[in-house]
């Protein structure tokens, strides 16, 4: 949950005021709505496992609050992949268009599109540092491949980047000791060769 709280965060802070610029009436506003109707999601998801904790395994309570908790979690999945889908559909083409004009224009912004990457990895610092290693596992082989590659390229401070490749080996060693030996650039370069 604290992954989607940042890249809510990140595109509140990165993306819209881009697409505001630009005059496109409604659409953030509609995103914000939908980060809105998350955050009681997410909150009662938070207060279900808070319950669970304290419940006795296997009473009656506990599978009420155990399904209870499952209807949640379906209904955030949902929601998420609906989220996802308008923003690849409606607000993503909209920032490339604004960027397209702004070059067309030569007015090009102050963001590069590795600046703005780099702006954007800054702002999800959970996703980046203790949960990187989850957030990874969570993508398809080739999207990790891709998202590695971003992160190396846009990730300004080396000492986070050594740190978020360390951990993620240390958990790929848990699962396979033969792949890697704590080293981040042996990671990277086995995770490019063994790419799809």
């Amino acid at each position: 949950m604290e992954v989607m709280l940042e890249h809510a965060r990140m595109e509140e802070r990165v993306l819209f005021p881009d697409i505001q610029r630009a005059s496109f009436p409604g659409v953030c506003d509609k995103v914000q709505e939908q980060h809105g109707k998350h955050l009681p999601m997410m909150n009662g998801i938070k207060e279900d496992i808070k319950t669970l904790l304290t419940l006795e395994l296997g009473s009656a309570l506990f599978y009420e609050v155990l399904v209870n908790l499952s209807v949640r979690l379906k209904a955030l999945q949902d929601h998420t992949k609906e989220h996802f889908k308008e923003e690849e559909k409606d607000m993503l083409p909209r920032l490339e268009s604004v960027r397209r004009m702004q070059r067309e224009e030569g007015n090009v912004p102050d963001k590069s599109n590795s600046g703005w990457a780099s702006e954007a990895m800054g702002t999800m610092e959970m996703t980046h540092s203790k949960l990187f290693p989850f957030f990874m596992t969570g993508l398809m082989p080739q999207e990790a491949v891709q998202y590695l590659d971003l992160v190396c390229r846009c990730t300004k401070n080396t000492r986070h980047l050594v740190s978020m490749l360390r951990s993620l080996a240390e958990r790929l060693e848990d699962a396979n000791p033969s792949i890697i030996h704590n080293n981040p650039t042996r990671l990277y370069e086995h995770l490019l060769v063994k790419s799809p």
